[in-house]
């Protein structure tokens, strides 16, 4: 009896202690809490505070990273929490890699909008199909939808779960690696009403859905399933306010004689891209207006030797330029850098930039905002010499297109010498050509060039006796130029020395040369040309030379 007293009596004592610990703890936590309050972080109003973990999670639509460990944030204190969890936007866009953490963002971010991005092509942690089907079923929320790099049993799986409606969708981008590629279903996605940009690459689709209404921004490429004209035209129709239009190879095939007369208007066009044959971009410029300040991309691909091709790029080039037709009260896009290449015998690319484009910049890609104009043509490979002439008259043609009397920097790459009468008729009279950059056989066509005289003052140019060619060159630029090898389509340094010289003695001397990984060139005939020169700039580049090589060219 005694023996269970005491028992009650150990219990009673040890509650107790429990009991006071559990209050000691509590106080410690409320002055915890207190003293985080008294931090400077703590201050922060909780819009910063959330501001600030929105930065800490990031977005990038291209970030293929699985991380979700910025949700410790949450843990770090109650008030964090507090923040955390009250803050909508941090829950909205779905780590789709983790089926779990997707259903409970989906319940954290309660009726705010979501973004939902999938890459396929990711190698660890991809997406889960579980997950992204769970995303759907709350669509009536998804504002931002990117599902990339799909495979057909995915696509599949996936798109039967597409709604019909979607209220709050205002970006959807979708592409698949196969072609052709899976199919949006016909009854899905109709009630976009607030849908604006549109991409869709290796994605058939019903061209009369009205999914392709109400755009600012379409971009189709990769479609086996090509549009009929009326299909087409029909399409258009329904988008008046569209600013960005970009077409690879989904344009119809046969445009209908009947519907030659009807023409459209895209008066808000900003950027219109094309890819296809030259029938196809014909067929489209013949049928339709755009502002003549919309920037041009076009790239036309045919099977036919150029010869065969000749008369449809004259034809698309004519359409481009009646598109450019300016009124006088209004002034020309103005190009500063112009890019010429010709490196295969079956290609032909000319881009019109708006700004003075560094080397380095050059020999990567463009970002399109900076290019006002472009079009690559491509036909067979066959012997250039034999279509050179008919070349360079379609290289005229396209220069024609807009006026270079604002060019700064003009960029010529090509592997097959032009004539250079060809050269100076296109750029010898440009009054504010101050830099060329050359790669390639080119050099050959251009050094002459340089000390052709002018018959008499263009109008472009400023008033005088009768002028050399580039007036106001100040600076040549070679890139990958090999240097004099013994073959004919090399020159020496003494030929380049020589040409600079007599410019000099005609009063329009070259400042300076810039030398960037030319072979054949060493430090002798880099000093050579020095005394000339008066700035030669080289990146030391010496492979081609062998050890018992001459170093004079003199």
């Amino acid at each position: 009896m005694s023996g269970t007293t005491e028992d009650r009596k150990w219990a009673v004592a040890v509650h107790g202690a429990d009991q006071d610990i559990a209050k000691h703890q509590e106080a410690i936590l409320q002055l915890k809490s207190y003293r985080n309050t008294l931090l400077p972080i703590s201050q922060l109003p909780p819009e910063i505070l959330s501001r600030i973990f929105l930065l800490v999670r990031g977005y990038d639509p291209y970030e293929t990273r699985s991380s979700i460990s910025w949700i410790d944030l949450s843990c770090v204190s109650r008030h964090w929490r507090s923040i955390a969890l009250n803050c909508l936007t941090l829950w909205t866009f779905l780590p789709l890699q983790y089926t779990l953490w997707t259903q409970e963002m989906l319940r954290r971010s309660k009726n705010a909008n979501l973004t939902v991005h999938a890459t396929f092509s990711v190698r660890t942690h991809p997406p889960k199909v579980s997950a992204i089907v769970l995303a759907l079923s709350h669509m009536a929320r998804i504002k931002t939808m990117t599902l990339s790099n799909l495979d057909p049993d995915v696509a599949t799986e996936i798109f039967s779960q597409l709604p019909r409606s979607a209220p709050q969708l205002e970006f959807l981008y979708i592409s698949s690696d196969y072609f052709p590629g899976p199919r949006i279903p016909d009854d899905a996605l109709w009630g976009t009403s607030r849908l604006h940009n549109l991409q869709l690459w290796n994605c058939e689709l019903n061209w009369d859905s009205q999914i392709l209404s109400s755009l600012t921004h379409l971009e189709l490429g990769c479609v086996s399933s090509r549009p009929t004209t009326t299909q087409f035209l029909a399409m258009l129709s329904r988008l008046p306010d569209l600013q960005v239009l970009d077409l690879h190879d989904c344009l119809p095939k046969d445009w209908k004689v009947a519907e030659s007369n009807t023409h459209y208007f895209l008066k808000h066009l900003r950027a219109l891209r094309l890819t296809g044959t030259a029938h196809e971009i014909e067929g489209f410029m013949q049928r339709l207006s755009i502002p003549p300040t919309s920037n041009i991309a076009l790239e036309c691909n045919e099977e036919g030797t150029f010869l065969d091709c000749r008369d449809d790029f004259w034809s698309i080039l004519s359409s481009i330029s009646r598109s450019r037709s300016f009124p006088a009260s209004k002034r020309p896009p103005i190009t500063h850098t112009l890019f010429l290449e010709m490196l295969t015998a079956g290609s032909l690319s000319v881009k019109y930039l708006r700004p003075v484009i560094s080397n380095r910049q050059l020999g990567n890609a463009l970002p399109n905002s900076i290019c006002h104009l472009e079009v690559q043509l491509e036909w067979s490979l066959e012997d250039v010499s034999s279509v050179l002439c008919d070349v360079e008259q379609t290289i005229k043609r396209i220069c024609g297109l807009s006026p270079l009397g604002d060019l700064n920097k003009l960029w010529l790459k090509s592997q097959f010498p032009f004539s250079s009468q060809t050269i100076v008729e296109i750029f010898g009279s440009l009054p504010k050509l101050y830099t060329s950059a050359l790669s390639g056989s080119i050099l050959q066509s251009f050094l002459p060039a340089l000390t052709t005289t002018l018959s008499s003052n263009p109008p472009q140019s400023s008033p005088g006796p009768s002028m050399v060619a580039f007036p106001a060159l100040q600076t040549i630029i070679l890139r990958n130029f090999k240097f004099d090898d013994g073959t004919s389509h090399s020159v020496g340094v003494e030929a380049i020395r020589n040409i600079f010289k007599q410019r000099r003695k005609l009063g329009f001397g070259i400042r300076g040369i810039c030398l960037v990984k030319c072979p054949n060139l060493c430090a002798k005939k880099v000093e050579y040309l020095n005394k000339v020169i008066s700035h030669v700039e080289w990146d030391g580049f010496e492979i081609g030379l062998s050890d018992d090589h001459d170093d004079s060219d003199e």
